[in-house]
């Protein structure tokens, strides 16, 4: 993805500068459960760097009810975001038990 990202932002694709849109495009832009929430946060003294949460709930899963992506975000050449690292873990549900794990739920 990042060799895309580069691309696009030489052809001047604004989608490529905007860290959400670039998180968006790894993660998927839909809504799988009924929710999705983005967190963004930089450090306060500088803007070329993200972190940037997408988590989504309400699957219609007895075991999976939802995700959670956590991607870490560099500015770089031409203006482009490019991700430095990706976690991922789903929302394992079952009664009496709630938790992101990156294994199978139980």
């Amino acid at each position: 993805l990042n060799a895309e990202v580069n691309k696009a932002a030489a052809k001047g694709q604004t989608w490529a500068r905007d860290p959400v849109l670039v998180t968006l495009k790894f993660t998927g832009a839909g809504l799988q459960g009924h929710t999705k929430i983005i967190e963004v946060r930089t450090p306060p003294e500088q803007r070329d760097e993200a972190t940037i949460t997408v988590s989504q709930s309400g699957y219609p899963d007895d075991a999976v009810s939802g995700e959670r992506w956590r991607l870490w975000l560099k500015k770089g050449a031409h203006g482009a975001w490019t991700i430095k690292r990706a976690l991922w873990a789903q929302l394992c549900s079952r009664p009496g038990r709630r938790f992101y794990s990156a294994e199978k739920c139980p």
